[in-house]
């Protein structure tokens, strides 16, 4: 009984240490950098686990396991733990924050209760390497989603995030703040150059060239 409340105690300092990690990064390197950084480590540990799964038990294999194992808290807890939560508070329209989130909320909790009620079941089927390559590929499917999908929203104003969503998307998701700058400009010469469009047609339209000094 010891020893499971201090195996507990230890991967919960271990995901704790990567959740400060990500709290140091993200107003530093980003929501997406530190997304992406920890979404390739998550991949490496879990490749880690299946392999030392696969090639049996005793001996420096079981060290490997309880070393991936724990790497793999702190990979998550880095970036994929607490990524998610600050964005989703970000990125949605005011009008729909709160049902988003909440929906946002309901998923994580349903998939995390699918994967607690059959990671025993999986094993069982396919072997404990076999459950940790699922769970590697599933990382490496989303990691790519992440590159192409995910923007870059830190040192934005709310109301300009929506900006980084606008038609086509994505559009210089690496960019962030520069991103939505090039998008204001864009709409700043657009309707400076209807402004100017508007003012030669009155000169044009004013009689006996009254538009003219």
């Amino acid at each position: 009984r010891d020893a499971s409340i201090w195996l507990a105690a230890i991967c919960c300092a271990a995901q704790l240490a990567g959740v400060c990690i990500s709290v140091m990064s993200m107003d530093t390197s980003g929501r997406r950098k530190t997304a992406l950084r920890s979404c390739f480590f998550v991949v490496v540990t879990l490749v880690v686990l299946s392999v030392s799964f696969w090639s049996g038990t005793g001996g420096a294999w079981n060290d490997v396991k309880v070393a991936a194992l724990m790497l793999y808290l702190v990979a998550f807890g880095s970036g994929l733990s607490g990524v998610p939560w600050v964005m989703n508070s970000e990125i949605y329209p005011l009008r729909l924050r709160s049902a988003a989130v909440g929906q946002a909320t309901v998923c994580c909790w349903l998939f995390n209760w699918l994967v607690g009620r059959y990671f025993l079941s999986v094993c069982e089927w396919i072997g404990t390497g076999g459950a940790f390559s699922v769970f590697a590929g599933f990382s490496v499917v989303g990691g790519i989603w992440l590159f192409f999908m995910l923007p870059e929203t830190m040192g934005l104003e709310l109301e300009a995030i929506g900006g980084l969503f606008a038609d086509p998307y994505p559009k210089a998701w690496w960019k962030g703040a520069a991103a939505v700058k090039e998008l204001d400009s864009d709409t700043d010469s657009g309707d400076e150059t209807s402004s100017g469009g508007e003012a030669q047609n009155d000169c044009a339209e004013a009689p006996g060239g009254a538009g003219v000094r």
